[in-house]
């Protein structure tokens, strides 16, 4: 079955470093695109390989926007 977690939006944020706002776009772009579900504040993963795609891509992004000065 898929994999549970229970972590709220708050908690995401503060462990990626940004605004809960953020987190929760994040995460209903995620749940359009049938890669996780939103379950009484858990998140279901529904595919992991799905999911691992998406960090690789933001993991990338990421990358490049790191590697001038910040402002």
């Amino acid at each position: 079955g898929p994999g549970l977690i229970g972590v709220s939006q708050e908690d995401l944020a503060i462990i990626v470093g940004t605004k809960r706002e953020v987190v929760a776009r994040a995460l209903g772009a995620m749940e359009g695109a049938d890669v996780i579900e939103r379950l009484h504040g858990e998140i279901a993963i529904k595919s992991p390989q799905a999911l691992e795609g998406w960090i690789s891509k933001a993991n990338r992004g990421a990358n490049k926007s790191h590697s001038g000065p910040r402002p």
